[in-house]
């Protein structure tokens, strides 16, 4: 078959939607699990509609995610217990990354790091635990799962200006540990939306001493990266 790719340009004027210093935890490069999705687990699906998403984890100086003694990665895919709370995304604000109006949201999902696989039935989108979905009216959409429970702010054919707060960071749905995972797409629901290519604007790239200015930009998996909102 012969394939011809297409650059797609962002209509959204986007911010990123966490303050602070951040590391991409895993984005959509090639080896990205939200480019990788198992379609043969997930019946009925017909595009990807994470392909383009982010995990986003606050981070210190040093790096690291989380207070306490070190961790490896074994440790979140074994499910090994700790504590949302030490954690220093947990809790913080989540805001709008663009005008739009609210097209979904859920609260209610404990943040306990899992979801009943029963409940996809009757909501596709179940396996993000806590979220909300903005739909920009140009086509494109911004999801943020995995939100805290009880802190999402905003109701169903809400307008939503860009840089309100929404929500919390959480640990709700099929999430490893508390995290943002944000995505743009060109759809509302699961099985029959895809995702879109974003650009963020006034942002910061740190690469050990240095901090660049980005006026428009990609990120990805790895990144460490600042909001100038």
């Amino acid at each position: 078959m012969d394939v011809f790719p297409e650059s797609y340009q962002t209509k959204t004027h986007l911010i990123l939607p966490v303050k602070g210093r951040l590391l991409v935890w895993d984005g959509h490069d090639y080896q990205s699990h939200h480019r990788r999705t198992d379609f043969t687990e997930r019946i009925g699906m017909e595009g990807n509609f994470q392909r383009y998403g982010y995990d986003f984890v606050i981070v210190d100086d040093s790096g690291s995610i989380y207070r306490g003694n070190p961790k490896i990665h074994i440790d979140w895919y074994d499910g090994i217990h700790d504590n949302n709370e030490d954690y220093y995304s947990f809790g913080l604000p989540v805001y709008a990354a663009g005008d739009g109006l609210i097209a979904d949201a859920r609260d209610g999902a404990e943040d306990n790091r899992r979801y009943n696989e029963a409940d996809l039935a009757t909501n596709e989108k179940a396996y993000g635990g806590n979220y909300i979905i903005i739909d920009h009216l140009n086509g494109e959409f911004s999801w943020f799962g995995h939100l805290k429970k009880g802190s999402v702010n905003v109701k169903v054919g809400q307008r939503v200006k860009q840089g309100v707060a929404i929500a919390a960071i959480g640990a709700s749905g099929s999430s490893l540990f508390p995290h943002l995972h944000y995505e743009l797409r060109n759809g509302d629901g699961a099985k029959k939306v895809e995702g879109l290519p974003s650009y963020f604007n006034n942002y910061k790239r740190i690469l050990g001493a240095r901090r660049i200015s980005i006026k428009k930009g990609p990120v990805n998996s790895g990144d460490i990266i600042e909001s100038e909102f």
